[in-house]
């Protein structure tokens, strides 16, 4: 049975807890909420509780493929940080909540399925590990668009986040163009950055774009000009299917090749 089969197993809409929210933070405890979650699976832990939280906060109707990168990618950034992934979810508050809300990295704020718990016992097991290839950060180009385009005052421009992600530069700004949107100006780099992973099979990069630490500086411009290029495009036509995304990537590859001869 594939990961996505067994993801999308009849039953996995239910949920493992109910919680509530106030100014950011969830109003029950973690222990309380695991309880809950016990009483419907014995055996799950606070670690699959977590990330299970994790996945469906972030994109929890989305494809069983995304569930396991964002999974991957969190359980990559706290492995870094050598904690727990229940102390980088929560940012070391002990509290689940809204992202950036008490500094969370994450968003905790919603109440994890099975679908999601099965997605994250896939990842933490080990089963389902690297499937994004050493990323740690992600996000949805094509809602940061459409967000920003309705002049949603906390979204920038998603290739704002693609620059500022891959060479390190700080939102130093953000003022509001003619059109009410939300520009965000960045400030210079700090140096290193991250790049792109590149295409991630089942993964279409318009939805769930996901970036890891820049291996040389050559790699991370080749892939900020293949993501730009797939963003760019994107933005303006809808290809429906990966092997098309697949093509778009080769092609500015081609084109970032040809820009460095010249």
């Amino acid at each position: 049975m594939s990961y996505q089969s067994a993801i999308d197993a009849a039953g996995g809409g239910k949920r493992l807890s109910q919680s509530t929210l106030s100014d950011g933070v969830v109003d029950q405890s973690p222990e309380e909420l695991l309880a809950q979650a016990r009483r419907l699976d014995a055996d799950v832990t606070l670690e699959e509780y977590t990330l299970a939280r994790v996945m469906y906060s972030e994109n929890g109707s989305g494809p069983a493929v995304h569930l396991l990168c964002i999974g991957d990618a969190d359980v990559n950034r706290a492995e870094r940080k050598r904690v727990s992934v229940f102390k980088h979810a929560t940012g070391g508050t002990s509290r689940f909540g809204q992202q950036g809300v008490g500094g969370r990295p994450v968003s905790t704020r919603f109440d994890p399925t099975v679908r999601t718990l099965r997605a994250a016992r896939f990842i933490l097991s080990g089963d389902a590990r690297g499937i994004t290839r050493g990323g740690t950060h992600y996000y949805d180009p094509r809602t940061q668009l459409a967000m920003w385009a309705k002049g949603d005052p906390h979204y920038c421009h998603p290739l704002a986040i693609l620059e500022s992600w891959t060479f390190s530069k700080p939102i130093v700004r953000r003022t509001t163009d003619d059109e009410g949107r939300r520009v965000c100006e960045l400030g210079d780099s700090n140096g290193g950055g991250m790049e792109w992973v590149g295409a991630i099979d089942g993964v279409d990069a318009w939805d769930l774009m996901v970036l890891k630490t820049r291996s040389t500086a050559a790699s991370q411009a080749r892939h900020y000009e293949q993501a730009r290029a797939v963003i760019e495009s994107r933005g303006a036509t809808q290809p429906t299917d990966n092997t098309e995304l697949v093509a778009l990537v080769a092609a500015a590859g081609v084109a970032a090749a040809a820009a460095r001869v010249l």
